[in-house]
């Protein structure tokens, strides 16, 4: 069989070397791999990890370190596990649905939900506050 006869992605691969990071579903902290390519559909990486996907399972991948980013995880099906040598790994992944929206960090977050402070602070009726009145001896 030809490589285009193996291939089963529908969207086409672009060639990536960039760290990719993972975790198992439920997993509470993330590993990193490397990422080989990506499409719209999937992605392909490497790792060298004795706790390693399995086809089939459930992961999180990000190109982003998960707790530094605001790129928000995606969810992805295992499809191929393959073992060159030794402990290295090369994991294909499936996209479960379409890719979650960045999480908003914290200042937008507030500013969105409440009135901005500066304009209160600038104000005329906070000025007047602010001067002094005489002192009555």
């Amino acid at each position: 069989m030809t490589r285009l006869e193996l291939e089963r992605r529908r969207a086409p691969r672009v060639r990536h070397s960039s760290p990719m990071w993972w975790r198992a579903k439920g997993g509470t902290s993330f590993s990193m791999g490397w990422a080989l390519d990506k499409s719209a559909t999937g992605a392909a990486f490497a790792l060298r990890s004795i706790d390693r996907p399995h086809q089939g399972d459930l992961i999180q991948v990000s190109p982003d370190d998960p707790d530094t980013s605001s790129a928000a995880p995606r969810y992805a099906v295992v499809q191929r596990v393959e073992s060159p040598h030794g402990d290295l790994m090369i994991v294909g992944v499936e996209f479960v649905g379409k890719p979650r929206e960045q999480r908003a960090d914290a200042a937008s977050v507030v500013e969105s939900k409440h009135t901005p402070l500066r304009p209160l602070l600038e104000g005329a009726t906070f000025r007047c506050l602010l001067r002094r009145s005489p002192v009555v001896a």
